[in-house]
C-alpha cells in the first residue's frame, strides 16, 4: 500500500493515456476500490486516495481506429435517401436476425442490448396495440434509483417483425447457443460485428471476398440516434422522446415528473414509422398516421380514425385516406367513399367510424 502515491498513479494512467477509455475506466474502478478499502479498513486511515484526484491528463476518446486513424467523436445520423438504401436494399446483405435487429433499433429507438434480450414474455396486447415492455432490470439504467420500465409500443415494420418471430419456438426472439451450450438472449456486440464486416473500410478476414455497404460509417447504435432525430424534426416534445429512448430526466424534473407518456410513445412512434415508410416511398406525405388503426378482429368495437399532418401531429384534417391492404396510405377526400380490399373505409369531417363484420370486413358505421 505504501508504494502507491501519487507518482505511481501518474505512471500508470499516463501508460494508458493512449487509450483514454481505458485509462478512465481503470481509474474510477480503482478510486471505488480504494475508498471501500478505506471504509472495511483494510487501507490505513489517511492514506490519501490517488485514484480519485484529478490529473493533468484529458482523458478523451477519439474514436475508434479505421484504417490507422481515429474516426474521432462525431456523431452519424442517416439521411432519408441513406434510409431508403440501407432498409429497402442493402439490410438484405444481413442475415435475417440481423435485419430484424436493425429495423426494430430505427423504428423503436430502443438500446440494442434491449432488443438483443427481448422474450415473449415482454409482450402483451392492449387496446388493440402491441406493446413491449422492458422490465427495469433488463435494461442498461438498472441501477438508476428513479427509473422504471421501459415501454415499446409496436407499429409498421417493427409490429410484423415481431410477431413472426413470437411464432419461434423458445422464450427469446433472439436467440442464441452460446459455446456452453445453453440458449440465451443474442448480444448487441455480435450485432455490431456484423454490421462492421460489412463496412468498406473491415479489415476483417479480408481473404473473404463479400459485398460492401455503400451507406456506410454507421453502426447500429446510429440507428437509435437517426429515429430520435427524425421525432425530433417532427416536433416530438423533448419529455416524449427522451421517454421513448429510455431516458431519466435529469435533476429535479426526474424525481417530480413521474408521467410514463404511454399515450404520446403511441402517437409519435407511430408517426415515426409513417416517416420511415414515407422515406421508402410506400405512404403518400400528406397522412402521417393512424391513431389505433391495426386490426379488426370479427365483430370488434367500433374505431374512430383521424388524420393527421405530417408537421403537426393532433390537428385534424377535413379528409381522411384509406388503408390499403399492403399497408400503404393514400389521401382521400372529403364525404368520399373507397373500396378497401372487402370493406370500405366513409370520409367526413377529417373523421369515421367503422367496425368490423363477421367475416373480418370493414365496413363503415
Amino acid at each position: 500500500m505504501a508504494e502507491v502515491r501519487r507518482s505511481f498513479v501518474y505512471d500508470v494512467i499516463e501508460g494508458l493515456a493512449d487509450r483514454p477509455v481505458l485509462a478512465k475506466s481503470v481509474k474510477t474502478e480503482m478510486a471505488a476500490a480504494w475508498r471501500m478499502g478505506l471504509e472495511s479498513g483494510r487501507i490505513p486511515e489517511g492514506m490519501p486516495n490517488w485514484w480519485a484526484e484529478r490529473t493533468s491528463h484529458k482523458l478523451h476518446s477519439k474514436g475508434a481506429v479505421r484504417d490507422g486513424k481515429h474516426k474521432g467523436t462525431s456523431k452519424r445520423v442517416l439521411s432519408g435517401a441513406e434510409i431508403k438504401t440501407l432498409i429497402g436494399g442493402e439490410l438484405s446483405m444481413f442475415s435475417q436476425q440481423v435485419q430484424d435487429f436493425l429495423t426494430l433499433q430505427l423504428w423503436t429507438c430502443t438500446r440494442g442490448g434491449e432488443i438483443c434480450q427481448m422474450q415473449k414474455k415482454q409482450l402483451s396486447e392492449e387496446g388493440g396495440v402491441l406493446w413491449w415492455t422492458v422490465p427495469k432490470e433488463a435494461m442498461k439504467i438498472r441501477h438508476v434509483e428513479v427509473a422504471h420500465d421501459l415501454r415499446v409500443p409496436l407499429f409498421g415494420r417493427a409490429e410484423q417483425i415481431v410477431c413472426r418471430l413470437l411464432a419461434n419456438e423458445g422464450p427469446w426472439l433472439f436467440p442464441s447457443i452460446g459455446r456452453d451450450g445453453v440458449l440465451k438472449g443474442q448480444t448487441q456486440a455480435y450485432m455490431q460485428t456484423k454490421v462492421h464486416y460489412l463496412q468498406p473500410y473491415s479489415k476483417t478476414k479480408p481473404e473473404h471476398k463479400r459485398a460492401r455497404l455503400t451507406v456506410t460509417h454507421w453502426s447500429p447504435h446510429d440507428l437509435r440516434r437517426t429515429g430520435r432525430t427524425i421525432l425530433a424534426s417532427m416536433g416530438c416534445p423533448h419529455e416524449v422522446g427522451e421517454a421513448i429512448l429510455g431516458h431519466v430526466l435529469p435533476g429535479v424534473a426526474g424525481d417530480y415528473n413521474l408521467y410514463r407518456y404511454d399515450a404520446e410513445r403511441s402517437q409519435w412512434l407511430a408517426a415515426l414509422d409513417a416517416k420511415l415508410e414515407e422515406f421508402m416511398g410506400l405512404r403518400g406525405a400528406g397522412v402521417l398516421w393512424w391513431q389505433q388503426l391495426r386490426r379488426w378482429p370479427p365483430g370488434g368495437p367500433v374505431i374512430e380514425l383521424r388524420a393527421q399532418p405530417a408537421n403537426a401531429p393532433g390537428r385534424q384534417l377535413a379528409w381522411l385516406g384509406y388503408l390499403a391492404l399492403t399497408h400503404q396510405l393514400f389521401e382521400g377526400t372529403d364525404a368520399q367513399r373507397h373500396h378497401v380490399g372487402c370493406g370500405m373505409l366513409a370520409a367526413e369531417h377529417g373523421r369515421c367510424k367503422v367496425q368490423s363484420d363477421a367475416h373480418g370486413h370493414v365496413r363503415p358505421q
